[in-house]
């Protein structure tokens, strides 16, 4: 082992990554070369190898980990192939403290595919102060991370990684040497393309630690009873951190939960995100990938900014490319108009956009977000639900049933079916703050313009005894609508046509099942409003917010699960009920050739009557909404 101890004085200088010193171009092409040293000096396979050891050890077939100190995400990426072929179902969370090192992370991962980039989330943040739940995930790691810091700051690190993880930490780290830096500076036109990494690779050998000195320093510190591993390899470490089989099954409980959310559209994310800022430790639970595009008008009524803000994700949501919208405009066939200022300003963004931003604030608030995991079954049993899926059984003291229309009462054989379908176009003639709908005999059509110069279309047309396929009801459509097809002459449709069949609107009220099951009902789950009025997604994200509410109180005690699900069904019936039967009397009425001309010539001649309307299909604009409980 003498030879190990061959190694230069050790000195502190900075590095140009560290400080910043150079722009986008000069830092991409260096954490390019750091990607190359990672594979080709087999860095990234050492992590790979000791993540996949402890999982096995610990059994986890299903993990979420940690990268600090990200750089470009190759790690992450490296882990997820490795993953696929080990059949291992991996999230991982790239925390970086450097937004350009996030944003070029993100251009490296924009050539991987969907799948892996789908499982990846890349998060700002402080590796001292992370910003993550306790216990939260499975294992934090990291790769050429440590050297950067004294042993004091060390300790501190391994102690936060300690808090948020639930089995432990691998981390990577250079040897400080003269054979390794001699190396460095022979195969420089190889690894270090760039004059920062050729800078700052020797300040790194310098700045590291033997392997005699971080094992001395790691025996020294306090890290709350953790086993930890100095392994030497060929002029590399890796030190493996252990919290212990018994902290991991007290503190991971993969299987039990507070709630259990199962359905991740609007409601059922929002009532995770409200639910653990109550400090419930949530399950969310989606049936198939996510985020996907979906069926959806796409067009958020004013009173979803408040909620949104509530659940401190507004300023992500406007940041993405979210348009304002204060007009709507209904169009019949016969040409006749009605064009009127909305209550408030609304806002519209695509489904898939809006998705993922739920999902990735869930996942940041330390929900455990699972894709592909259908739920089968909710079986209540004494105090606890079982929750049965397509992968997996877990437990949990509440239940959330977030799953959408499927979910509701029988559809009655004489109401009209209807097909839903979706598209995104380009170069559509709508203004930027207008949504606009189009009647014709059948059915209807919404545009709204949202992000990335896109106009969504998304209409509901009844079921042709001839052919129904998207192509040929959106022929019938334009065929149908002179202003429609004026408004579409020169677009180009960019997405393909997506579908939802059988759309129904009957009357339904499945809260009154709730009190039986206990199993709250958020979203479409509830009830669903016809889509026209535009409500529909601001009412599930104001469920899950009372859902969570309740489940609130219920876990602290002050509520059983029955008086839950009754203080639910209560809240639910004073803000809901009155805008569906509104949206239903509106549905039939301008769903009906005779009525629909007619109807919006008279709106158009009474703006205060139009007003009242508007107001009726939707609910309060409220910044701070009542307590639902008092204790």
């Amino acid at each position: 082992m003498k030879s190990w101890d061959w190694a230069p004085p050790q000195r502190d200088r900075e590095e140009w990554l560290d400080v910043g010193r150079a722009s986008h171009c000069q830092i991409r092409e260096s954490l390019r070369d750091l990607r190359r040293v990672n594979l080709w000096l087999g860095n990234a396979q050492l992590v790979v190898n000791e993540t996949f050891a402890l999982l096995q050890k610990y059994d986890l077939k299903r993990a979420t980990i940690l990268d600090v100190g990200t750089g470009s995400a190759d790690l992450p990426a490296h882990l997820l192939r490795a993953a696929s072929t080990r059949h291992q179902d991996l999230k991982i969370i790239a925390l970086d403290c450097k937004a350009i090192h996030l944003r070029i992370a993100r251009e490296f991962l924009a050539d991987e595919p969907a799948s892996l980039k789908a499982r990846v989330l890349l998060l700002g943040g402080d590796a001292f102060r992370l910003p993550l739940r306790d216990a939260s995930v499975d294992l934090v790691i990291s790769s050429l991370f440590l050297h950067h810091f004294r042993p004091p700051q060390i300790e501190n690190l391994l102690n936060e990684f300690s808090r948020v993880s639930r089995v432990g930490w691998v981390m990577n780290d250079l040897v400080r040497h003269y054979a390794p830096l001699v190396f460095f500076k022979a195969a420089w036109p190889i690894f270090a393309r760039s004059a920062i990494t050729r800078l700052d690779g020797a300040a790194s050998f310098r700045r590291g630690y033997t392997i005699q000195e971080m094992s001395t320093h790691i025996a020294r510190m306090n890290l709350d009873g953790a086993r930890v591993q100095v392994k030497p390899h060929f002029f590399r470490m890796t030190i493996v951190g252990e919290k212990g089989r018994m902290a991991c099954a007290q503190q991971n409980s993969m299987s039990t939960f507070d709630v259990c959310i199962a359905g991740a559209g609007i409601g059922g994310a929002c009532a995770a995100i409200a639910l653990t800022k109550r400090g419930a430790r949530v399950l969310l639970l989606e049936a198939g990938d996510f985020p996907r595009h979906k069926v959806c008008g796409e067009f958020l009524s004013p009173e979803s900014r408040a909620i949104f803000s509530r659940l401190k994700i507004l300023d992500e949501i406007l940041a993405a490319g979210a348009l304002e919208i204060s007009e709507a405009q209904l169009v019949a066939a016969d040409g006749s108009t009605l064009r009127a200022a909305l209550p408030a300003p609304g806002l519209a963004l695509s489904r898939f956009r809006l998705d993922e931003i739920l999902w990735r604030q869930a996942e940041r608030e330390g929900v455990l977000c699972l894709p592909n995991a259908r739920v089968k079954n909710i079986a209540r049993e004494g105090e606890r639900y079982i929750v049965t899926t397509s992968k997996e059984i877990f437990q949990s003291l509440a239940a959330i049933d977030a799953t959408g229309r499927a979910r509701l009462t029988s559809r009655r054989a004489a109401a009209p079916r209807f097909l839903g379908l979706k598209s995104h176009f380009r170069g559509a003639r709508l203004e930027d703050d207008l949504v606009e709908l189009h009647f014709w005999r059948g059915g209807y059509c919404g545009l709204v313009n949202v992000e990335d110069g896109l106009c969504n279309v998304c209409l509901l047309a009844r079921y042709d005894d001839g052919n129904n396929s998207p192509e040929a009801v959106w022929k019938r459509v334009l065929a149908s609508c002179p202003a429609l097809r004026a408004r579409m002459k020169n677009a180009a449709q960019i997405t393909n046509w997506l579908a939802t069949a059988n759309v129904q609107f009957t009357a339904r009220e499945p809260v009154d099942e709730m009190a039986k099951t206990g199993v709250l009902r958020v979203g479409d789950a509830a009830g669903y409003i016809h889509p026209l009025t535009g409500d529909g997604m601001a009412m599930a994200a104001r469920g899950g917010e009372l859902a969570a509410a309740v489940i609130g109180a219920q876990l602290q005690g002050s509520l059983s699960t029955q008086d839950a699900a009754r203080l639910y069904g209560a809240a639910w019936r004073r803000e809901f009920p009155s805008r569906l039967k509104w949206g239903d009397v509106l549905g039939e009425a301008l769903l009906c050739p005779a009525l629909a001309a007619p109807m919006i010539k008279f709106l158009g001649r009474t703006p205060r009557l139009t007003s009242t309307l508007m107001r009726a299909t939707r609910g309060a604009i409220v910044n701070e909404p009542r307590q639902l409980w008092h204790g």
